[in-house]
């Protein structure tokens, strides 16, 4: 049975280990995702419609770029049968090209369709995001 911290774990290991397959575990076909983006260091298309599209930003272009993601959730896991759930994030990864290392945090607001325990919609703040020296 699918529940909101088993869909958060299978997008973070979808993103993180670049398996846009696990997505299905983590998102209804009909998801919504918005970024909002407040740094000039990354960028991400506001608003995507779709598992498929979803896919396509933060899990297949997103690992063409960058590798070595370890992204970590900040808070109290969501309770049972959640409908929303809202915590803070912090990645690390490291640029494919150039080898250097970026560390960004942000917070994650998620939606979930309460029957099947998956993502409805997503919105992901970026709030920084460095580049390490």
């Amino acid at each position: 049975m699918n529940t909101a911290q088993l869909a958060i774990q299978h997008y973070i290991l979808a993103k993180d280990g670049n398996r846009p397959h696990l997505l299905s575990r983590a998102f209804v076909p009909e998801a919504i995702l918005d970024m909002v983006v407040r740094t000039g260091s990354i960028s991400f298309p506001p608003h995507v419609e779709g598992m498929g599209g979803i896919g396509d930003v933060l899990v297949r272009r997103f690992g063409q770029t960058f590798e070595n993601v370890y992204t970590f959730c900040l808070g109290q896991p969501p309770q049972a049968g959640a409908k929303t759930y809202q915590c803070k994030w912090l990645v690390g990864m490291s640029d494919k090209n150039s080898g250097e290392a970026r560390v960004g945090c942000g917070v994650y607001e998620w939606q979930f369709n309460a029957e099947a325990g998956l993502v409805e919609r997503l919105t992901i703040t970026i709030e920084h995001m460095k580049t390490l020296p």
